[in-house]
């Protein structure tokens, strides 16, 4: 307990952040990134910042835009990939999952503001943690594949060789069930 009242020195609540209007910038250390340490080879600099408002009804809110380094496993060769992850996103942070759900109904109920309605609502707790805020947005901007089309020489050929589409096939059924059909006969 000792240790994480150290670790943040002067916790700030989110709401007092709102409503100060605050910006921080924070360089991330890879190892506070635990879940994408385990999902990536290796992470580099992480940078991120972070706007807080209020908004009109009082609500905290947060615009993040989030900047990091790692390496990924190529999906042929497993050999470490360089690649560049950037997100951004907007959200109000809610204390915990009972107001989250309030927040998203009176969000989602809001008609007249096309801005809001499609807010995020993310349950955030109510002091500032700069690594809850942004793992879940990182682990969600890792590419799908590493290594490009012919990027990369472990690559599977993907020749199969010549095929003519205007040859016709007599040998080939009239539609899916007429192999069924011929059996029915005999």
């Amino acid at each position: 307990m000792i240790a994480a009242a150290m670790a943040t020195p002067n916790p700030r609540r989110y709401i007092e952040l709102a409503k100060a209007g605050t910006t921080i910038e924070r360089s991330i250390p890879a190892g506070d990134l635990v879940r994408l340490g385990q999902a990536t080879v290796a992470i580099g600099e992480t940078k991120a910042t972070f706007v807080f408002t209020q908004s009109e009804h009082g609500k905290p809110e947060v615009s993040a835009r989030v900047e990091a380094e790692v390496s990924l496993a190529c999906q042929w060769c497993l050999e470490p990939k360089p690649s560049a992850l950037v997100c951004e996103y907007r959200a109000v942070l809610a204390t915990d999952e009972a107001q989250a759900s309030d927040w998203s109904v009176e969000l989602e109920g809001q008609d007249g503001d096309r801005e809001n309605r499609h807010l995020d609502v993310l349950v955030a707790g109510s002091e500032f943690d700069a690594i809850q805020l942004v793992e879940d947005e990182l682990l969600l901007a890792l590419p799908h594949q590493v290594c490009g089309d012919e990027g990369c020489p472990d690559r599977p050929q993907g020749e199969y060789g010549e095929y003519d589409a205007s040859e016709k096939i007599d040998d080939a059924p009239a539609g899916p069930f007429a192999a069924l059909a011929s059996l029915k006969k005999t």
